[in-house]
């Protein structure tokens, strides 16, 4: 949802840029897309599977298959 809500008002800061020329509706479409790629990289490593669990830890043990 709030990723929806960062596009959002990237679109309208975008629409707004292309009105007035002007600093302001720069500066906000720069920051509402920065936020939006860090919303997009936590999301990223939320996805990730625990690296810490035992499941896993027989998985990572080094091993050679020849």
């Amino acid at each position: 949802m709030i990723r929806t809500l960062l596009l959002t008002g990237a679109a309208i800061a975008a629409y707004t840029l292309q009105q007035s020329h002007s600093l302001l509706p720069l500066l906000s479409l720069l920051a509402l897309l920065s936020l939006w790629v860090v919303s997009e990289v936590g999301q990223f490593y939320r996805d990730l599977p625990d690296a810490n669990t035992d499941a896993n830890a027989d998985e990572q043990e080094y091993h050679h298959d020849f």
